[in-house]
């Protein structure tokens, strides 16, 4: 996540419950690229942004977070990692 550094602290929390929250297991690049296209702030992203987003910003599993899971993509920075730095820039 991206946010710039004016933004309030409790701004920064209520991001970093959605980045908690957000799904980030999808069948395949090509599911995630088509239900992101449709949902959430991605719909207003330029497409070659997203589709870029989707070819170097996943990878696919088994990860250490998801190592039962052997087939799909997952995001490659964890809402968990996420969450831990946004919280840092809430302090």
């Amino acid at each position: 996540m991206i946010v710039p550094p004016e933004l309030s602290s409790a701004t920064v929390l209520t991001l970093v419950s959605g980045a908690e929250k957000r799904r980030d297991l999808w069948s395949s690049k090509q599911e995630a690229y088509k239900l992101m296209k449709s949902r959430g702030v991605w719909k207003s992203w330029d497409d070659r942004v997203l589709r870029t987003y989707v070819e170097y910003g996943l990878r696919h599993l088994p990860t250490a977070t998801y190592p039962h899971e052997t087939k799909g993509v997952t995001l490659k920075c964890t809402s968990i990692q996420e969450a831990v730095r946004s919280r840092s820039m809430a302090s």
